[in-house]
């Protein structure tokens, strides 16, 4: 095949000449397997990235990877700067899409640089809107929207109206996140009237019929809604939009909760979930993922759920690796921020300057990558003091619902203590009046404070003696919110320079930073925990489930068995159960199961943790190292527990009520798991075959 024939394939896959996503993977993967014969490194170049599009397009992520790196390697190294700007784009998106938003950001400004350098203002407005859509990735909305603002303009004077449809379509998809309707409304005119005065965007239609489906879904038309989502549908797959498809696939699950059809908006989300991992793209999949475990806490039960134990496990992990690349975007920032800043004093201000710049930026590389708070805040309190002299630092955190400052700490005479919250509305506090007036203070020479709306100390704390001449507070800002407050203090008078004065606005900002992603990480973790915690308890009953069951027996066998200690199962099952819920009904049987469940924890509560809902209307206990006697009377209790819960049974209960029938084993040998589980089911049938409604135990 001659060049001239490969790039006018080329041609005719960049510039989208009436194409499907099938047709240009058939087209460059056809190139691609007669790439040998081509020597020519920017045809070669051309090639990869054309065919990473394509496969990235179509939803196989995990080659386009490697196809852009490629494409990326080779325009770099032979200097093909137009090459390797559209790669950089196309590594960003990818990257993003895999939740490296670090590595995501850093491509996408080395292919604005380039875009800039070589005045290519549509992909500037392009990447432009990329970087925005990364950011509301990041729940970073106030960038993102100025961002998004940013690129519509730039779109408009170039006349690119493709560019400003799609990014219009992302800022409705930022009102409907922030639940702004009046937002949704506008963002929806505003691309109804390009897409309908611009005949060449009708060829993205499915686009249109997405964006539709998503202002009907803000104004509450779930009906409306599905039928353009069915259009959108229709549209993509003509198209072969793998990923356009999976994100119409997640709206449809979102109308259904809409309108109430739990059970469908799960079945949507479980396919989205996998069909995203199968394609590596796990912002989607986590999006999926999140919305179905909403529907679950919605339900407050897992009866109609697909494995929902699975989907939080999975969850915890994207939240993993979420985290793990929330640090390397604040490491980014950091960085980014602080070589700009150095390239800007270096020009403007002294050596010492400079020399003061550098070494925040070393602090705050460290600082970035400290995850807990409270080490965080010993840290801080460290590198400045290897920094500057200082008598004391307070850090404290703002909550603007509250209206209070909270969680200050204070270090002075080498100890870190707590101190009180503090109003915001306090008049005599500094670091009341630094957040409500949003700028840092310098006292220096006044010892005797005269700004306005500031009372002297003793007005409201009275008896308070305040033995610090010098004082530095700033606030705590991060993405134009007031996280918190920071100080330096001195007994004597004008302690700081200018330079330090500089130096401590600039560590406000990365300690700022720092203290937002411990903060963050903390409550991620704490949310992890509480999903760990849920996917080992059964939804209905409260008690542990099989899969807890399976970790614990495993871990109590291996004790057993090293520290000779004895093993014991109580197993029970609720007497002609089938026939209550035959005769009741459901609902009334998950009742019973509840309250059985709630005699069989308090009955326990002083012997063992280990109670779990076995299965259906079974229950099980372990006991280690416990008494023999004690374990049966727990037995006897659970019986008569259950008894004088007096849940009527008319249709075959005994004596008219509810009762359960209770088997205890006793291992008196080394056994292993299937043993355990074994003895305790043969223990509970030959309490039934006694006739039910008592306790039996057998010796193994």
């Amino acid at each position: 095949m001659e060049i001239t024939e490969i790039n006018l394939i080329n041609d005719q896959v960049e510039n989208q000449e009436g194409l499907s996503g099938s047709e240009k993977l058939t087209m460059m993967q056809a190139l691609y397997d007669r790439i040998e014969a081509i020597k020519e490194p920017a045809v070669l170049a051309r090639i990869l990235y054309n065919y990473g599009a394509a496969l990235y397009y179509n939803g196989n992520t995990e080659r386009a990877y490697q196809m852009a790196l490629d494409a990326y390697k080779m325009a770099d190294e032979h200097d093909l700067d137009d090459i390797k700007m559209k790669v950089c784009n196309l590594l960003g998106s990818i990257n993003s899409g895999m939740s490296r938003h670090a590595l995501g950001l850093d491509y996408y400004h080395q292919a604005l640089q380039l875009a800039i350098a070589r005045g290519n203002t549509a992909l500037k407005g392009s990447l432009i809107n990329n970087i925005a859509i990364l950011y509301s990735l990041m729940k970073m909305y106030d960038r993102a929207r100025a961002y998004f603002l940013e690129s519509q303009e730039l779109s408009q004077k170039d006349y690119n109206y493709f560019n400003y449809f799609m990014t219009t379509h992302n800022l409705l998809d930022l009102a409907l996140e922030q639940n702004e309707k009046d937002r949704v409304v506008f963002h929806y005119e505003e691309a109804k009237e390009v897409y309908t005065l611009k005949k060449d965007l009708h060829r993205y239609k499915g686009t249109w019929h997405l964006i539709e489906a998503k202002y009907y879904r803000a104004i509450g038309d779930y009906d409306a809604a599905l039928e353009k989502l069915e259009e959108t549908m229709n549209a993509f797959l003509v198209d072969d939009d793998g990923n356009g498809i999976s994100e119409a696939h997640l709206e449809k699950a979102k109308n259904y909760l809409g309108k109430g059809d739990f059970e469908a908006a799960c079945a949507v989300c479980v396919t989205v979930a996998e069909e995203s991992r199968e394609k590596g793209n796990y912002e989607l999949e986590r999006e999926s993922l999140k919305l179905y475990l909403t529907i679950q806490k919605q339900l407050l039960s897992d009866q109609v759920l697909k494995d929902p134990d699975r989907m939080a496990i999975r969850l915890i992990e994207l939240d993993d690796l979420l985290l793990k690349n929330l640090f390397e975007v604040s490491v980014y920032q950091i960085e980014e921020n602080l070589e700009v800043e150095l390239r800007r004093e270096s020009r403007e201000r002294s050596d010492r300057l400079i020399e003061n710049m550098r070494f925040i930026y070393e602090i705050s590389k460290e600082l970035s990558s400290e995850q807990d708070y409270h080490a965080l805040i010993k840290l801080i309190i460290e590198k400045l003091k290897s920094f500057v002299s200082f008598d004391a630092l307070v850090i404290g955190l703002y909550d603007p619902e509250r209206a209070l400052i909270y969680d200050r700490v204070a270090y002075h005479n080498d100890k870190i203590e707590n101190s009180f919250e503090v109003s915001v509305e306090n008049k005599s506090s500094l670091a009341a009046w630094v957040i409500r007036h949003n700028r840092d203070i310098y006292t220096g020479r006044n010892s005797h404070l005269a700004i306005d709306d500031f009372e002297p100390v003793q007005m409201n704390f009275p008896g308070m003696k305040i033995p610090y001449e010098t004082v530095y507070y700033a606030p705590l800002v991060v993405e134009q919110s007031i996280i918190g407050v920071f100080s330096l203090q001195k007994y004597e008078v004008n302690g700081l320079d200018s330079y330090q004065i500089e130096m401590l606005r600039a560590i406000a900002s990365y300690v700022a930073i720092a203290i937002n992603n411990a903060l963050k990480t903390q409550k991620m973790q704490l949310l992890n925990e509480e999903l760990a915690n849920q996917s080992r308890r059964d939804g209905l009953s409260g008690l542990l489930n099989r899969r807890a069951l399976n970790d614990d027996l495993m871990h109590l066998v291996s004790i057993g068995k090293e520290d000779a200690l004895s093993l014991a199962t109580i197993m029970c099952d609720i007497d002609y159960f089938k026939e209550f819920n035959d005769y009741y009904g459901h609902v009334e049987g998950d009742d019973v199961i509840r309250q059985v469940s709630e005699v069989l924890m308090h009955s326990a509560e002083d012997m063992t943790p280990y109670v779990y809902r076995y299965g259906g209307d079974e229950f099980l206990m372990l006991f280690i190292g416990k008494d023999e006697e004690a374990v049966h009377s727990v037995g006897i209790n659970i019986l008569n527990g259950v008894k004088q819960r007096n849940i009527q049974h008319l249709e075959k209960g005994i004596e008219g009520m509810v009762t359960v029938s209770i088997g205890i084993a006793f291992f008196d040998a080394l056994i292993d798991e299937d043993d355990v589980l074994k003895g305790a089911d043969t223990a509970l049938y030959a309490s039934k075959r006694k006739g039910r409604n008592r306790v039996r135990a057998i010796h193994f």
